[in-house]
């Protein structure tokens, strides 16, 4: 069986026509060996997504595995788990898989043949049990510091030299990506405060960094200051992006 999968994956990703079938030996062909551990659904999931094939030689057997049940388990392919990820290993180690993981994994679920079980040990063989793959909850979560102030006599900037000025530093401790607005507000004696809103994604466990630079007028400058120049930024998660770690 391994000469068949060798067969189907070299000539699936190398275009070159493979003659000669032999027993069901060893292939030649070392196979690839890793020491990275998948944990969790989160790497995996994203692994099988938007991989590329050359990371499939770092991985262990083990977390080969939990990238081929899941892929099989969206997929709904049939065909086993074991078979495609002896196909991929053939074909990583002959330098022959190119592009995303996905797309290596898609050309051979399609032309690999589908599990059927054998007559003889239908009765005695129960089929295998799919790996099982953790669920992670979804919890976003963040800090963020900030500055504000205003600015006075900057001509080269803008034609009155009066700017206000704020940047906020957002780190997001929580276990899956966010989208974040976030405003900065100087006040205003007798009127509406000066507001400015940005929307930025930050990735889980990274920080974000978000300036602001508004040209003001003397009459904007004079109400903010009579506000006891009082000034500060607000943070909101909007929405989630990404898969949880």
């Amino acid at each position: 069986m391994r000469l068949a999968i060798g067969s189907v994956a070299l000539a699936l990703f190398s275009g070159v026509a493979l003659v000669g079938c032999g027993s069901d030996s060893s292939s030649s062909t070392s196979q690839p060996t890793g020491t990275v551990v998948l944990t969790g659904v989160g790497p995996v999931a994203e692994l099988v997504a938007t991989g590329d094939a050359s990371e499939w030689g770092v991985l262990t057997a083990e977390s080969k595995q939990l990238v081929v049940a899941r892929y099989l388990a969206v997929r709904g392919s049939s065909v086993t788990s074991a078979d495609l990820v002896a196909a991929l290993d053939l074909a990583f180690a002959a330098g022959a898989a190119k592009g995303t993981l996905r797309q290596a994994l898609d050309v051979l679920a399609s032309a690999l043949p589908s599990a059927e079980p054998s007559p003889a040990t239908t009765e005695t063989q129960p089929a295998p049990e799919p790996v099982p793959v953790p669920v992670v909850e979804p919890d976003p979560d963040g800090t963020f510091t900030y500055r504000c102030d205003y600015l006075l006599g900057d001509f080269s900037e803008t034609s009155s030299g009066y700017r206000f000025v704020a940047d906020a530093t957002l780190k997001n401790t929580g276990n899956i990506g966010t989208v974040d607005r976030v405003t900065a507000i100087w006040d205003q004696i007798g009127g509406e405060a000066v507001k400015s809103t940005k929307t930025v994604r930050t990735r889980a466990g990274k920080t974000r960094k978000v300036q602001f630079n508004l040209t003001a007028t003397q009459g904007q400058i004079d109400a903010h200051q009579s506000a006891d120049s009082e000034c500060r930024v607000a943070v909101r998660i909007a929405r989630t992006y990404g898969v949880a770690r």
